[in-house]
């Protein structure tokens, strides 16, 4: 019996995060897979204790609020199950981000699905400020949406890398995510007056990936030769029909500079999603 996939959306009810939640029930369907909506309320858990003593405005505030949010979660699981979607709710209160890593850990997480964006003011915390601080100290590859319309199809996926012979394990992660997601997984590498490499060497940095995961398993290996990274990276997606972009997130700096972009500036300059795999 196969193990359940699992995935993880993040919710502060705006219309990014929404999003990002019609695109995980749409891999769900694809993958059979489990959902776990996730929301983080500013509230702490012993908040009756702290006011029930206070004026009873202050009370009945927050145990509006409270019962708000509920509902609002409620109607986000009922969504998933309605188009036969397996969907579990979490509700944490006066938590961080690391809410969000922790859960991933504890739960065994296969894949987390994070807007770019959230609501305007405070509350944007959640997705905005929250998705670069998972992407930062994340084991899970995080899968990073913006409110467009997904392609008719999620066809294709590119895993675009500078191939450094000391994160193979990368390309085996970025794998295993196409497999569930059912996708075809091709191989960049983007050759730039600042990250130049002969071809032989390229080949011979991608040869060495390959052997991480099974033959035969990867549509297409490309180098292109473009002055910048990302105009170069935009032009064969856009050639090849590219669905989402997989891209490593190296913790190191030096890693970023002989890449040539980081998976921050790809976000911003991109309304595709985008995939950021972890190093272990």
């Amino acid at each position: 019996m196969e193990d359940t996939y699992h995935i993880l959306i993040p919710t502060d009810y705006s219309e990014t995060a929404d999003h990002a939640l019609d695109v995980g029930i749409t891999i769900a369907k694809r993958s059979n897979a489990q959902v776990q909506i996730q929301h983080i309320e500013g509230i702490p858990p012993d908040w009756v204790d702290m006011v029930e003593k206070e004026e009873g405005t202050m009370f009945t505030m927050i145990k509006e609020q409270l019962a708000e949010t509920k509902t609002e979660l409620a109607d986000r699981v009922k969504l998933a199950q309605d188009q036969g979607v397996s969907t579990e709710s979490f509700l944490q209160y006066n938590k961080n981000y690391r809410a969000i890593l922790d859960h991933a850990d504890d739960n065994k997480t296969d894949l987390i699905i994070m807007g770019a964006h959230g609501r305007s003011g405070i509350k944007s915390l959640l997705i905005g400020s929250y998705t670069v601080r998972v992407l930062h100290h994340t084991k899970t590859p995080v899968l990073v949406t913006k409110k467009t319309d997904l392609p008719n199809a999620l066809e294709k996926m590119v895993f675009v890398s500078d191939f450094s012979l000391e994160n193979v394990d990368l390309l085996l992660k970025a794998f295993m995510t196409a497999q569930e997601l059912k996708m075809k997984l091709s191989l960049l590498y983007v050759n730039t007056p600042t990250t130049f490499k002969e071809s032989h060497e390229i080949m011979s940095r991608i040869d060495r990936y390959l052997e991480s995961i099974p033959g035969g398993k990867v549509a297409q290996v490309d180098v292109v030769n473009a002055y910048r990274f990302e105009p170069g990276l935009f032009k064969y997606c856009e050639q090849n029909k590219i669905d989402i972009v997989s891209i490593p997130i190296y913790k190191r700096t030096s890693s970023w500079e002989a890449f040539g972009g980081t998976i921050q500036d790809l976000i911003k300059d991109t309304d595709m999603p985008v995939l950021g795999i972890p190093e272990t």
